[in-house]
């Protein structure tokens, strides 16, 4: 049994989008991660109350610290080729800019809130 878990600090691009399936809702949204010189999109399905949390509070551009667990799903275009997407099942999402708290509480996993300075940001 292998298990694996990472770590990814990017900003909402797009609104997040509530799904179904399985009889289960949950919470989907593209994710930038910048590394100076390049971006790698994510597709990040969050589930349960942070799904709920994180339709309500988060829009486009919105920072975020996802931790879960990376997969990726292939497909073959209409020309044949193969094609990939990464995506992220998280665990946890705290909120780090923008947007407005959650009610009660700072972020959607549980942990606290913070705005972090320009030299924390890795696509400053």
């Amino acid at each position: 049994m292998s298990y694996q878990k990472t770590t990814v600090i990017g900003n909402l691009g797009a609104n997040p989008e509530k799904k179904t399936g399985n009889d289960k809702a949950f919470a989907v949204f593209p994710l930038a991660a910048n590394d100076r010189d390049e971006v790698t999109w994510f597709d990040v399905l969050v589930f349960g109350k942070q799904a709920e949390t994180v339709l309500q509070y988060k829009k486009k551009g919105d920072q975020v610290h996802v931790e879960g667990r990376i997969g990726i799903d292939t497909w073959k275009s209409d020309d044949g080729e193969a094609r990939g997407k990464l995506k992220i099942f998280a665990d946890r999402v705290t909120f780090l800019s923008s947007g407005e708290k959650a009610a009660g509480g700072s972020d959607a996993g549980g942990g606290a809130t913070r705005t972090p300075a320009d030299d924390d940001i890795p696509f400053a």
